[in-house]
């Protein structure tokens, strides 16, 4: 019973909460007119996450720079406890008005809450329904150079911290991250079927050893131990580990081995090609054209029959973000296999290191998966392209 009143109590605190915000953004109201009459808008980029921090902030400077933008006075809020790396956000600093005092943003916040001096992002990467706008502007961005480069300062203390991290000088590594429940609890229901296991990528990371390189797992503490092996760093269990680090670890990459976690996306934006196995709704690709992915597989419960990717961007299940849809809809999302994410990263490394060029045959089977998507499916118009290996084995499912 106590718990029960407590929870009334929250429930009634919360919902005064509101009724506050709104009369006060209702006597606000006449300074939010002025204010969008003479052309301030603030862009309601999401700083919690990392993934959001990156791509939001990049998509809107990549929006301006090639003319997709009126001429506006626009402004950021990003307060400080509510921004996923802060070092990150001083590059963004370099190139907007972004106001990081608490007391501040809630006031701008209430301000432009609605209908005045607010300009909404949802769909760059958040969206829901249709094409994330992400993918557009990069595919219009083509092959330019990345808006972010690290600065001198940040090169300097990436060689410093590799050295500490016990790689050699001249080694060069590859970024590995893989999704666990630790990071966000409080959504974790609505996101296990995001999840990976560091495990499955064991044999891609020997491999890269092998290649003469090294590993650096990304992540964070609350992440299961990697493995133990000559070449790999578990920098997620560092006490190197900053947002700093974060930053040209990700920046500084040969390239980055991910998936739907937006880790990656730091990586991206810094121009480092990204090569993202389990990605999951299916229609996710990877942002950039310099991107390689393949997707989770699913599979009917009833019958143990993995479903055809034809059948599957023919029903909304191509763009399904809650794991109840699957349950719903009687299927389940298969990780892919350590062998299928060794044979990803095999690609990527071939590009990079090996300037491998892909086959007509090879061509034909990724315009096939590309020709599935539709104008409302999530990664419409991507300029990333879905792993050959992947296809090859599986291209039953794709006919």
């Amino acid at each position: 019973m106590k718990y029960r009143s407590y929870g009334f109590y929250l429930f009634i605190l919360k919902g005064l909460k509101i009724i506050f915000i709104n009369i006060f953004w209702a006597l606000l109201s006449p300074i939010a007119i002025s204010g969008h009459l003479i052309g301030f808008r603030r862009v309601t980029v999401f700083t919690d996450r990392i993934g959001h921090l990156a791509a939001e902030f990049d998509c809107f400077k990549k929006m301006k720079l090639l003319g997709l933008l009126p001429k506006r006075r626009w402004f950021f809020l990003a307060p400080k406890k509510r921004v996923a790396n802060c070092h990150l956000l001083s590059y963004w600093q370099e190139h907007f008005q972004i106001f990081v005092n608490p007391a501040l943003c809630g006031f701008l916040r209430i301000l432009s809450l609605r209908y005045f001096m607010v300009y909404c992002i949802d769909d760059f990467i958040l969206t829901n329904s249709g094409a994330a706008r992400y993918y557009q502007i990069n595919s219009a961005w083509g092959v330019q150079k990345p808006v972010l480069s690290l600065r001198e300062s940040d090169r300097n203390y990436l060689e410093e911290l590799l050295r500490e991290l016990g790689i050699p000088e001249g080694g060069w590594y590859v970024c590995f991250h893989n999704r666990e429940a630790g990071y966000s609890p409080i959504d974790e229901i609505i996101h296990s079927h995001r999840n990976t296991a560091i495990e499955d990528m064991v044999p891609a990371m020997q491999y890269v050893i092998e290649s003469g390189g090294w590993c650096v797992r990304m992540g964070d503490p609350s992440m299961s131990q990697g493995p133990e092996i000559k070449g790999v760093v578990d920098y997620a269990h560092s006490y190197l580990r900053s947002p700093r680090g974060d930053v040209v670890l990700a920046a500084g990459a040969k390239y980055f081995v991910g998936n739907s976690s937006g880790i990656w996306i730091l990586s991206s934006i810094f121009g480092v090609p990204c090569a993202l196995a389990n990605m999951i709704p299916v229609s996710t690709l990877g942002y950039s054209p310099f991107d390689l992915s393949i997707p989770k597989l699913l599979r009917e419960i009833s019958s143990g029959n993995y479903l055809k990717y034809p059948y599957i961007f023919s029903q909304q299940m191509a763009d399904y973000r809650d794991p109840i849809q699957y349950e719903d809809a009687g299927v389940m999302p298969v990780a892919n296999t350590p062998d299928e994410i060794l044979d990803l990263v095999k690609e990527m490394h071939e590009r990079i290191f090996d300037f491998v060029e892909s086959t007509e045959l090879e061509e034909r089977l990724k315009r096939l998966y590309s020709t599935l998507f539709k104008k409302n499916n999530y990664g419409y118009g991507a300029g990333g392209s879905i792993g050959k290996a992947f296809v090859q084995k599986h291209n039953h499912l794709f006919l």
